[in-house]
């Protein structure tokens, strides 16, 4: 499967930026970019997720990532050639078969 990269950004929310498992080095090192209210919610030993109203900390108010260079490998997977995370699945791009 292929996500096709055609979205109508209006409709989408970054609904799927949700419960991001994200390395705590990555964490540490952009800790002054996480969402002034993001709270750990689960910490499974080399990674860690942070939220803000079921959203990612690192979520901006534009629905941009805030980390995007050094995002997490499931979200790199969101929109590229290869199939989506099973953790991060985007009800706005069409799944086609090759």
């Amino acid at each position: 499967m292929k996500c096709m990269n055609k979205i109508d950004i209006k409709t989408c929310k970054a609904a799927c930026c949700g419960y991001v498992p994200i390395d705590k080095t990555i964490i540490k090192k952009y800790k002054n970019k996480l969402h002034k209210k993001a709270k750990k919610i689960a910490d499974f030993g080399t990674v860690e997720i942070w939220v803000v109203e079921d959203s990612c900390g690192f979520l901006s108010k534009r629905y941009t990532c805030r980390i995007y260079k050094d995002r997490p490998e499931v979200c790199k997977l969101m929109g590229s050639d290869k199939k989506d995370h099973p953790l991060l699945k985007c009800s706005y791009l069409r799944q086609i078969k090759e």
